[in-house]
């Protein structure tokens, strides 16, 4: 599967965005404005070959949890994953 087409609307959570925006600074993201009212996040990372955009979307009638998709999905599992491993 390519990485534009993960995706997804439902593991994300609201109150867990900040969080993950810390982590993902500790990895060397960068965080950005976001450029419509429909980006709940923006970050962007340089790499050795070209930059990043990590991008995590609100949907309108979103009330609880964010959209993610592409390297926002990649890096949110790696995150999870983590997070999972600590609470052992």
């Amino acid at each position: 599967m390519k990485v534009e087409e993960l995706r997804s609307r439902s593991t994300l959570h609201m109150n867990k965005l900040h969080d993950f925006t810390e982590w993902l600074k500790a990895q060397g993201w960068l965080w950005q404005e976001p450029k419509s009212i429909y980006e709940a996040l923006r970050m962007t990372r340089k790499g050795k070959y070209s930059n990043k955009t990590l991008i995590v979307h609100k949907k309108d009638t979103a009330t609880v949890h964010l959209t993610t998709w592409g390297e926002s999905q990649v890096w949110l599992l790696k995150w999870l994953k983590e997070r999972k491993e600590a609470e052992k």
